[in-house]
């Protein structure tokens, strides 16, 4: 018998005659506790003896709070969400590994994690574990586990994502001090580190700004006519003082995007076309082929239901 992927690890059930379902855990002496007959209520009680478990062999460190942790969640809804929980999982571990497993009164605070996550090249959306350690933390207060706050401040750089991927878009149609202050913020200037686009954009900050105005523009009709519309605000409200604000902002190296939008395509022009190509089709009314109609024409019939008569019965009426 295949084992029920809903039922968390631990939860075994027990089939009746009549049909009915009761689930229960084994505890380390072999002792059976009934978790009930209903599985939302069986998870409930089983996530609340995982619980006790925990507190009568309390972890002592950041690892095995982790595990502690796992041991009393609930499988998550599908494989992606699972996949993600394992890989933020292993990006904790891996962090405090390297920092020698503390225990949780020597847990830094976050900046010592995204400084990490820059040396390993762990920038893959390194705010996502911060979240997931936050989560960690309030189960350790609700277990009293710890009486100090959580080290880790919470961390949001969706916001900035979108920022950067307009100033990629923006980067497509600057040129001259704007574009290579641009390629700067991406982390595409010059090899030896210099700030050559910085200090070029504000010996000529007047025109700074006229430059960004005129690829604001572009750029955004190029967003629109290529079906990504949603990221038009974020281009048209950046700022010049925005742009340098970004080349001071160390979290920007966590959030640069990955590789470039294809804003070539014209995708919405596409789309367009098609559709109008389909309601064209529709509109066509249905013909049958005359030759048939011909062929098969008889003299002695009567006039059709349109209204049309055939070439015989014409001449025969004259």
């Amino acid at each position: 018998m295949t084992r029920d992927q809903r039922r968390p690890t631990g939860m075994r059930s027990r089939p009746a005659r009549n049909g009915t379902v009761t689930y229960y855990v084994l505890t380390k002496a072999g002792r059976r506790i009934s978790l009930g007959k209903d599985f939302t209520l069986a998870c409930v009680r089983w996530v609340h003896h995982r619980k006790d478990e925990v507190k009568h062999d309390p972890p002592a460190t950041a690892i095995a709070l982790l595990d502690a942790f796992v041991l009393c969640s609930l499988p998550q809804p599908n494989e992606q969400a699972a996949n993600w929980r394992s890989f933020e999982l292993n990006t904790l571990r891996d962090y405090f590994t390297g920092c020698g497993n503390p225990g949780f009164d020597a847990i830094t605070g976050e900046k010592c994690f995204l400084n990490w996550c820059k040396r390993e090249n762990r920038v893959r959306i390194p705010d996502g574990p911060i979240r997931l350690l936050r989560r960690v933390w309030k189960f350790a207060l609700e277990l009293d586990l710890t009486k100090r706050p959580c080290p880790w401040s919470p961390v949001d750089l969706r916001h900035l994502r979108v920022t950067l991927e307009a100033v990629d878009v923006l980067s497509m149609f600057a040129t001259g001090s704007l574009r290579q202050l641009l390629l700067e913020i991406l982390g595409s200037g010059d090899s030896d580190g210099t700030t050559t686009g910085q200090s070029s954009a504000l010996e000529n900050e007047g025109s700074l700004a006229a430059d960004l105005l005129v690829a604001i523009d572009q750029a955004t009709s190029s967003l629109r006519a290529s079906g990504r519309a949603q990221l038009v605000p974020r281009t048209a409200s950046i700022t010049p003082a925005e742009l340098f604000t970004l080349l001071q902002t160390p979290e920007v190296e966590l959030a640069r995007p990955p590789g470039r939008l294809l804003l070539e395509h014209r995708r919405l022009e596409l789309k367009k076309a098609l559709n109008s190509d389909k309601r064209t089709a529709s509109k066509k009314p249905a013909t049958r082929p005359l030759t048939g109609e011909r062929e098969s024409a008889d003299p002695s019939a009567p006039v059709e239901q349109t209204g049309r008569v055939s070439n015989n019965q014409i001449g025969g009426g004259v």
